[in-house]
């Protein structure tokens, strides 16, 4: 099951909770965004098990954010999967509070 930190310090938890998430700040906020990631490095730190390192860039209206995340995968079978993602703000609009569950 995935775990997810995002830029608010909002921690999401499995699929349901991270899709939900951010089909609302597509619906809203990020309606019409441009997203870019830029890979910085990948490291491995077992056969089956890598952490990303990640530079991001989104524009929403007249907004602009850039992050930098960390991802942790692990690799079932042919496929690398996301288990944990954290997300840290790096310069951009301040983020609120996470709203409560």
């Amino acid at each position: 099951m995935p775990d997810f930190v995002v830029i608010g310090g909002l921690y999401l938890k499995g699929r349901d909770e991270i899709v939900g998430h951010h089909t609302m700040l597509l619906k809203g906020p990020y309606k019409d965004s441009h997203l870019v990631w830029s890979p910085v490095r990948l490291k491995f730190v077992g056969s089956d098990v890598a952490v990303a390192e990640v530079a991001t860039e989104i524009t929403f209206g007249t907004d602009k954010r850039t992050t930098f995340a960390t991802i942790v995968l692990v690799q079932h079978g042919s496929r690398w999967l996301i288990t944990a993602l954290e997300n840290v703000l790096m310069s951009g609009p301040p983020v609120g509070p996470p709203p409560p569950k």
